[in-house]
């Protein structure tokens, strides 16, 4: 979806907001967002002296708010995660990226496996952003694997589960593009990353965030700028997997 700031509900009003970028997108959920560097709101430009601006963002989500990212070109220069570990010690798993770019086939990724355990059970799991009546999860009757299927296609999907076992306890993750080992304390402990190639094809697994976090945000995050013009936007992530990004100031330093 498309949220657009206009001055009227008209068809010349949308027009010139959709020339002036004062627009942003969203993964499909209808995500509020706002942003603006030094005052000068998405869509703008605004040369600037020193080598730092404040970025204001604004959001209202339809889920809890798990991180906010701001970034400068295509990289991330600031981080603002809003929603701690969930107080019941629920892990999550996520999968996300393309194989490449191109048509929606292009793009698809075949995420179909497992997470297996040598010691402990399962004992709940629930998808997190499945896009498809396919992709579906579910807990051998044994309570000793989690299995799934599921496609990306640049987005994030993956499953959040409750694992009663001791922190040695090995789980072992089979995905077609990606599979490792890792201990349940090392999961408790943090949050992991493999890289998966592809297009920023990865999988990340860790504590989950606390769903119950605020679905609002109202913040200011400084960030450092380079010589020259530079696009700064956001980019935000709910607890659901659902996203939104905001259309860049052009900063120019």
């Amino acid at each position: 979806l498309t949220g657009v700031y206009a001055t009227a509900l008209d068809k010349t009003s949308l027009w010139e907001a959709f020339a002036a970028r004062r627009c942003f997108g969203t993964t499909g959920e209808r995500i509020s967002l706002w942003a603006d560097v030094e005052g000068v709101g998405m869509g703008g430009q605004v040369d600037v002296e020193g080598d730092e601006v404040a970025v204001h963002v604004r959001v209202a989500g339809t889920a809890a708010l798990e991180r906010i990212d701001i970034l400068r070109r295509t990289e991330v220069v600031a981080c603002r995660q809003l929603a701690g570990p969930s107080p019941d010690g629920a892990l999550r798993v996520l999968w996300m990226g393309a194989r490449r770019r191109g048509t929606a086939a292009d793009q698809r990724v075949i995420w179909d496996g497992d997470l297996g355990v040598d010691a402990g059970r399962f004992r709940a799991v629930s998808p997190v952003n499945f896009q498809s009546a396919a992709d579906i999860t579910r807990i051998n009757a044994e309570g000793r694997r989690l299995l799934w299927t599921s496609a990306t296609a640049g987005n994030r999907a993956g499953v959040v589960f409750h694992f009663d076992g001791p922190d040695e306890a090995l789980l072992s993750l089979r995905t077609p593009p990606c599979d490792f080992d890792l201990t349940a304390g090392v999961i408790r402990g943090g949050v992991s990353i493999f890289e998966a190639g592809g297009l920023k094809r990865r999988v990340e697994i860790g504590p989950a965030p606390d769903e119950g976090a605020s679905l609002d945000a109202d913040l200011r995050i400084n960030i450092a700028v380079q010589p020259g013009e530079q696009a700064v936007w956001v980019r935000v992530i709910q607890t659901d997997g659902a996203m939104a990004w905001s259309s860049p100031v052009v900063v120019t330093a």
